[in-house]
């Protein structure tokens, strides 16, 4: 259960401490009082949205946190095959914690965590009705959710789900390759055009790069061969050669040498000419020898290049073009494989359609049966809370295809819709058309008590405001079922109804006063003397009268079950 709550800075709270108890808790306040707040902090810890707004004036952050105790064998289990163990004294502590910078802080047992973990326990540990469902109940599509719930399919739906969604995806599948097929002869006509295209220019990663390079290579290549083998003409094979010339005048200046004493330092320079003459002549000649052949004619490179970049341009260059020539080849390989997968697809999806037939089937078959009991159920029920002669059924039709097959959805071929009616002698009519306020509250006071009493893993129940459009004896008939729900679990009720207050075994109250300019509210238990006062402001106007005080004191002690 639900043992204590501590909220600080939440909206007007500014700090408040409350200890539950076991039975039937009732909250009561003002309007505006903050009854609300209470509820939204324990949605909070619950692993409900959090957001900046909920930060009070006085100070940087909200925190909310609880301590669930008296756990049940069952709601341990579960609770560990999340991961999640209560503390040496058996509790489990759940706090969070949010701060202006929209930064969200989560911890169960000191220890950190996710709100996504948090949702996964909240079931396990509290269920709140809240003024929300109402509004839910008025929309027809939520009534299967109910009738699963109350017929416990959770395990077979997730399991129809899991063949819902392959047929679907099958479904998508076959309808892909009938539409290939419906195209098949333009397509392969298409394909295999394009294929002979590409396949004709014979493309080759990085050719046409390595064709630029050539080219641009091919042009430096004349004018070096033709520059070394000049110089080497006129260095080796003119007529006389340079190193001939050399020679000659060399021949000429040593026949007077011994007669003009100035030559020889000219035949020196002469000699050392010529010896390096002849290194750069055989240098030029290695060069030459040298020489690379390119492997393309300029003709082949030009010839090339254009067909490269005619096949390539529509598809943005040679690397897309070998890509696309790749994927039309397994297009086209898929094209005429298909008739061969479109028969296996046909016959893996018939199969699985038979296998969801038959699951839908089963769903289908307990609907209707727990669809008699929860009719029985809640007419009973609501003939306790002054309906006399109500009568409410569970419809349930199937879904039908414009062809007139069944039509499958996420949750069977069922559709599901409560019907009721208020008065003898008149047909059950939609739910959503002919309820009035009061009708709802009771139709969910009735359908929670229902679908709680089944849930042996959740301790604690919240009601916020079930009393809407009720009064009277039936606002006394709604808190005793309220309290004889609360002999196997804890119930907290938010209410404005002096009937359902009186009932409470603990019973507690939101006030906001004003201090230094700033609001605030706290929850505060209250005893016998605040429980009367309280009651009797529920029931009176402005003035508290000694009359109202005793009626409430009479509620009180009339109030023992």
């Amino acid at each position: 259960m639900l043992y204590s709550l501590h909220i600080e800075n939440i909206a007007i709270i500014d700090k408040s401490d409350v200890e539950f108890s076991e039975g039937f808790n009732v909250l009561t306040g003002e309007t505006g009082a903050g009854k609300s707040i209470v509820i939204d902090s324990i949605n909070l810890l619950l692993g409900g949205k959090s957001s900046r707004e909920l930060i009070g004036a006085h100070g940087d952050f909200a925190y909310v946190s609880a301590v669930f105790s008296s756990l049940s064998y069952g709601q341990l289990a579960l609770l560990n095959e999340l991961g999640i163990q209560p503390d040496e004294d058996g509790n489990i502590i759940i706090s969070r914690k949010i701060s202006k910078d929209g930064k969200s802080l989560t911890k169960i047992n000191d220890s950190a965590a996710t709100v996504s973990l948090l949702k996964s326990a909240a079931p396990l540990l509290v269920s709140i009705h809240g003024q929300h469902d109402g509004a839910r109940i008025l929309n027809p599509a939520s009534h299967i959710e109910y009738l699963d719930e109350y017929c416990k399919l959770g395990d077979s739906i997730e399991k129809y789900r899991e063949k819902y969604d392959k047929v679907k995806a099958l479904r998508a599948r076959l309808d892909a390759l009938m539409d290939a097929k419906n195209k098949m002869d333009d397509l392969t006509a298409t394909l295999s055009y394009k294929i002979a295209e590409l396949e004709g220019v014979k493309l080759k990663a990085g050719e046409y790069e390595e064709l630029k390079k050539a080219r641009a290579a091919a042009e430096n290549s004349l004018l070096v061969s033709s520059s070394l083998y000049q110089a080497e003409s006129i260095l080796n094979s003119a007529e006389p050669s340079v190193l001939e010339n050399i020679d000659v005048v060399l021949d000429s200046l040593k026949k007077i040498s011994e007669i003009k004493s100035g030559v020889l330092p000219l035949i020196e320079t002469l000699e050392h000419v010529g010896a390096e003459l002849g290194e750069v002549s055989d240098s030029v000649g290695k060069m030459i020898s040298g020489l690379e052949q390119n492997s393309y004619t300029p003709e082949y490179i030009e010839e090339r290049l254009y067909a490269i970049e005619t096949a390539t341009r529509r598809y943005g260059g040679e690397a897309q073009a070998i890509d696309a020539l790749a994927r039309y080849k397994s297009e086209l390989e898929k094209l005429e494989n298909n008739e061969a997968e479109l028969e296996k697809t046909t016959a893996e999806y018939r199969e699985l359609l038979l296998e969801l037939e038959h699951s839908a089937a089963e769903l289908s078959k307990r609907r209707e049966q727990g669809a008699v009991r929860l009719s029985k159920d809640i007419c009973d029920q609501l003939k306790e809370l002054d309906m006399p002669h109500v009568t409410f059924r569970v419809d349930i039709r199937r879904n039908k295809t414009s062809r007139g097959g069944n039509k499958y959805t996420g949750s069977g071929y069922d559709c599901v819709e409560f019907m009721i009616s208020s008065n003898a002698g008149l047909e059950p009519r939609p739910i959503s058309r002919i309820a009035s306020g009061g009708e709802l509250s009771r139709i969910m006071l009735c359908l929670k008590t229902t679908l709680n009493g089944g849930a042996a893993d959740c301790s604690t129940v919240i009601y916020d405001e079930v009393d809407s459009g009720v009064s009277g004896s039936t606002a006394q008939k709604i808190g005793i079922k309220l309290k004889k729900s609360a002999v196997s679990r804890q119930v907290l009720c938010v209410t404005h109804l002096a009937q359902i207050a009186a009932l409470a075994d603990s019973h507690y109250k939101v006030e906001k006063s004003v201090s230094g300019g700033k609001t605030r509210s706290v929850v505060r238990l209250l005893d016998r003397a605040g429980r009367k006062a309280e009651i009797a402001r529920i029931m009176g106007g402005l003035e508290i009268t000694e009359q109202l005080l005793k009626t409430a004191d009479e509620l009180i002690n009339n109030s023992k079950m």
